[in-house]
């Protein structure tokens, strides 16, 4: 069918990306028909996601997908209908485009899946991220970076991880339209991981972020998610394997202290507002200058005081720690803390063990946590020279 919008024939590589194009379409308007949403899909058109040199650009992304995305609209082909045009004002976040299969789209495709075992994932285009120090009321931009040996030695790490999960006996009981924390299908496709650096330095960050369980809800992990094991290949319920209370702890060996308070939350000495400390203690350590004004969702935790007297609490009760308050030292604890469980999942899967990277913590299969809790405390002290211990929990339910 020719419907006027390109002349010359495209060349190989363009013929590929076009018909690449087309195939992402199409799967993902599959996997909005098996979860029977009605939500349309959001598609990016800009020049910033089409156009960017950065490295972590889908491979999707360019003109083809633009022509894909006009040829489907296209009154000839009238595949599918555009819902919304994409904006964007100032600096401020914008919102994508969105379109809809019209039937003849899924009738033409004549297939349906049932599940996402009908269903691949390329791995993305790049797992090692860098992101510029974050300007006032504006996402962080990607960096571009020039390749060491360094570079190449983190990149390998997170491949490494990436395959060994790529092929982990994960199961997902349930209905494939399970909607995770941000609204969207629990996908168990999205298995790889990206490691993202902060400020344009590869020392503050890192943690690992991309993979289906960490937006999960947390009692969704445990009620749905399967790992198979020595003891169950077929899968069994998961334990969460955390360190407790870890950043502030390496806040302490931060400052050259080898002990810390074994309840650092707990800063009015009866229980009270833990959940908000332990969110007004990370905002201290990640913001620059004084805080101004408290976190999000915070205040609710501290009965009505005042956040003068909420900071002032923290400082009286991390008095040894308190000079790094307000110095963004945040990013270099991330770092630390990240570096650690990269360690771990080395560790255990030489151990043949399945881990899942939560930030501080890993999900294994119940019959492993105590394995995981020792190889995590190890890992600890190993990584901070035997100087300190940190308690670890295994979670289960």
């Amino acid at each position: 069918m020719q419907v006027g919008l390109r002349v010359r024939q495209r060349h190989d590589e363009a013929r590929d990306k076009f018909h690449l194009a087309v195939e992402v379409l199409a799967c993902n308007f599959l996997v909005i028909q098996m979860v029977r949403s009605s939500q349309p899909l959001a598609v990016p058109k800009g020049s910033a996601a089409m156009w960017a040199s950065r490295r972590s650009k889908p491979r999707v992304y360019g003109k083809p997908f633009l022509d894909a995305l006009a040829i489907l609209e296209h009154p000839d082909v009238a595949m599918i209908e555009r819902v919304a045009t994409g904006y964007k004002f100032g600096a401020g976040t914008g919102g994508l485009s969105t379109i809809r299969a019209r039937p003849k789209l899924l009738s033409t495709l004549a297939v349906s899946v049932d599940g996402w075992n009908g269903l691949t994932r390329e791995a993305p285009a790049q797992v090692l991220i860098l992101k510029a120090p974050k300007v006032k009321g504006e996402d962080a931009a990607e960096m571009g970076y020039r390749e060491t040996g360094r570079t190449r030695k983190l990149r390998k790490e997170v491949e490494t991880i990436n395959q060994w999960l790529a092929s982990a006996p994960l199961y997902l009981c349930g209905s494939p339209s399970n909607l995770d924390e941000d609204g969207q299908p629990i996908d168990p496709t999205k298995r790889s991981v990206r490691r993202i650096f902060n400020n344009g330095v590869w020392t503050e960050g890192g943690r690992l972020y991309g993979a289906f369980w960490e937006t999960m809800p947390r009692a969704m992990r445990f009620d749905l998610l399967r790992i198979g094991s020595a003891k169950e290949p077929a899968g069994e319920p998961i334990c969460d394997v955390d360190y407790g209370q870890l950043f502030p702890r390496l806040a302490y060996v931060r400052a050259g202290l080898s002990t810390t308070p074994d309840e650092l939350y707990d800063v009015f000495g009866d229980g009270t507002s833990r959940a908000g400390v332990k969110k007004l203690l990370n905002a201290l350590l990640f913001h620059k200058g004084h805080l101004t004004r408290w976190p999000t969702g915070t205040a609710k935790d501290f009965g009505g005081m005042k956040l003068t007297d909420a900071v002032a609490a923290i400082y009286s009760a991390h008095k040894p720690i308190a000079h790094l308050f307000g110095t963004g030292v945040g990013h270099k604890l991330a770092f630390m803390e990240s570096t650690i469980l990269v360690e771990v999942l080395t560790r255990l899967r030489f151990m043949n063990i399945v881990a899942l990277p939560l930030h501080d913590a890993v999900l294994v299969a119940q019959s492993n946590g105590e394995i995981a809790k020792h190889e995590m405390e190890e890992t600890f002290m190993t990584a901070l020279g035997g100087i300190s211990r940190v308690p670890v929990s295994v979670e289960m339910i």
